[in-house]
């Protein structure tokens, strides 16, 4: 979904935003990649909370906020605001690489090295295309979210589709 995101708002933004906040465009993407990392933060959240490891979730909390609040000072008078959209990134990144090997530790949650390389190379591209501003690529870049969406999620839209297919089989059953 945050790629899907990131590959539609060259297209959605003019649209929805005025243009007077086009500045705004150049964080969004910093600030997706950052809530990206969130997500997955939150994810290895629930193991530290399901162990009752609560002091692991405030350690690895306040040592964010502390990479987050001192790269945000440091930056702020080199690249401006992009300091606090670049020093959440980097925070989050650090929560997530800390809560992933500490938890692998106990429990085998391992992103396999294919889906992450992917993703991460994915990511990459995502970002050179849509700082391009160049349309035809920006639509290309959509384009390759959509074909690795469905491939990333290829049984889950299987079992979708089936749900759906035996949904208005029952339905047809009834009205006959």
């Amino acid at each position: 979904c945050c790629f899907l995101i990131i590959s539609l708002m060259p297209f959605v933004f003019p649209v929805l935003v005025n243009w007077k906040y086009k500045e705004s465009y150049n964080q969004i993407y910093i600030l997706m990649m950052a809530m990206l990392f969130r997500v997955m933060v939150g994810l290895y959240s629930c193991v530290y909370i399901a162990e009752k490891k609560s002091k692991k979730v405030a350690t690895t909390s306040i040592t964010a906020a502390v990479i987050n609040l001192t790269l945000d000072i440091l930056l702020m008078r080199k690249i401006g605001l992009y300091a606090a959209s670049v020093s959440s990134l980097i925070a989050f990144m650090s929560m997530f690489v800390i809560r992933y090997f500490d938890i692998n530790r106990s429990i085998q949650m391992k992103i396999e090295s294919k889906t992450l390389f992917l993703a991460l190379t994915l990511g990459v591209l995502l970002g050179i295309i849509y700082y391009s501003e160049n349309i035809a690529i920006q639509f290309i870049g959509f384009i390759i979210v959509c074909i690795y969406s469905i491939l990333t999620n290829k049984d889950l839209i299987k079992i979708i589709l089936e749900y759906i297919v035996k949904f208005f089989r029952q339905i047809k059953r009834k009205s006959n």
